[in-house]
């Protein structure tokens, strides 16, 4: 019995289908396992608008005081007061609507320092309220204002109950405290920054020259045999006075060195005299209860005097060249 043939179209044809399986099945194989990318987001490019800052003391006002020749800036909102002027100096203050208040006390004293002057007025202090301190010091800082080294305390009024801060410094024979204290109460926070920007705008008019406050010194002195008064100036001798004179009082220089104001007392007489160093003469001499202020930088003197029996203080600034005397606005 022959064997049945194979049949070779069939088994061609099997095997060509399993070969297009195999090359499809690797095929979507190859197309499953590529990477799709994700799709990228393009951002609109937004362009940065400036932000307007606004300067907080843009819009203050300005404080001037033309006698002590300073000014500082202080907020619209705030109230500007000027006091009397008092017996031995300035007073001006500025009432918050918060309640606080801004204080300018200026003072004459004889201390080198600021650091001197608060030692003496902390030992004055120190027995004022019943036996103990009046004032007690909360934190003191060092800081800097119209170019003078200042020093910044925190106090505690032990009668009164309540805390200030006051910054204190020296110019020429002044001493400036300037203040913040609540009307009553506890000092709002908000005007404690505002005190902060307030000193920084301080500043003063002009040059004030050092005033020399001599009660002891040997610059003004009194000749022992007719009680005349003298100075030693550029290892030079001034007599300025052939009167007797009692008491020395403070020599100022103007500027350009070519003027002296010089204070002295006798018996019942307290006044000023304006000498030329040049000519080697008295120029002009003050009425009884009159003072040397200060040399502007322009060499214009500033005096005060307060007629006898009358309740008033009267600001002059005097040329030296031509003695003019002007009226100063307190």
């Amino acid at each position: 019995m022959d064997k049945p043939k194979p049949n070779y179209l069939n088994i061609i044809l099997i095997s060509l289908a399993f070969v297009l399986f195999i090359v499809s099945v690797f095929y979507l194989g190859r197309q499953s396992v590529k990477t799709i990318p994700n799709p990228i987001t393009v951002l609109p490019q937004t362009t940065a608008i400036p932000t307007s800052v606004t300067d907080p003391i843009q819009n203050w006002k300005t404080y001037t005081d033309s006698k002590n020749i300073f000014s500082f800036d202080y907020p619209s909102s705030w109230n500007a007061n000027k006091e009397a002027l008092l017996e031995t100096g300035n007073y001006v203050y500025i009432s918050s609507p918060n309640q606080s208040i801004f204080l300018i006390d200026i003072t004459e004293d004889n201390s080198k320092t600021i650091s001197e002057y608060l030692s003496k007025k902390d030992k004055q202090n120190s027995t004022e309220y019943e036996g103990t301190s009046s004032i007690a010091v909360i934190s003191t800082k060092k800081t800097v204002i119209a170019g003078l080294n200042c020093i910044q305390r925190q106090e505690n009024y032990n009668a009164a109950g309540f805390s200030v801060f006051s910054t204190y410094f020296k110019n020429g024979n002044n001493i400036y405290v300037l203040t913040l204290q609540p009307k009553e109460g506890v000092i709002n926070s908000n005007d404690i920054n505002i005190y902060q920007e307030i000193l920084s705008t301080f500043k003063f008019t002009e040059n004030i020259v050092n005033l020399i406050n001599l009660p002891n010194s040997k610059e003004l002195q009194i000749d022992v045999k007719d009680y005349s008064a003298y100075f030693i100036f550029n290892n030079k001798k001034y007599i300025f006075d052939k009167k007797p004179v009692d008491y020395p009082g403070q020599l100022i220089f103007s500027p350009n060195k070519k003027f002296a104001c010089i204070e002295y007392g006798t018996s019942g007489y307290w006044g000023y005299t304006i000498f030329d160093l040049q000519q080697r003469k008295t120029l002009l001499s003050g009425i009884q209860s009159s003072y040397c202020l200060n040399w502007s930088k322009t060499n214009q003197l500033n005096v005060k005097e307060i007629p006898y029996d009358q309740n008033i203080t009267n600001l002059y600034s005097i040329n030296p060249e031509t003695l003019q005397k002007t009226v100063v606005n307190p």
